[in-house]
């Protein structure tokens, strides 16, 4: 996604809940296109936040 904020990389997980080791790519490119932060949306029960730039939310509050 791309708008005021800037570009905003989305990655969609199946499972409930995220292994921040696996979020490898989506960590890479946060970095290297200077993305303020990440999102994953999963089946998890409530918001989390995975790594210090990557928020994980639920697909059920969007």
């Amino acid at each position: 996604m791309d708008g005021d904020a800037g570009l905003l990389p989305v990655e969609i997980k199946l499972g409930s809940q995220t292994d921040p080791r696996s979020l490898g790519a989506l960590r890479e490119f946060v970095a290297d296109s200077g993305c303020p932060y990440g999102l994953v949306v999963n089946n998890d029960e409530k918001p989390r936040q995975l790594d210090d730039r990557i928020l994980a939310i639920p697909a059920a509050s969007l």
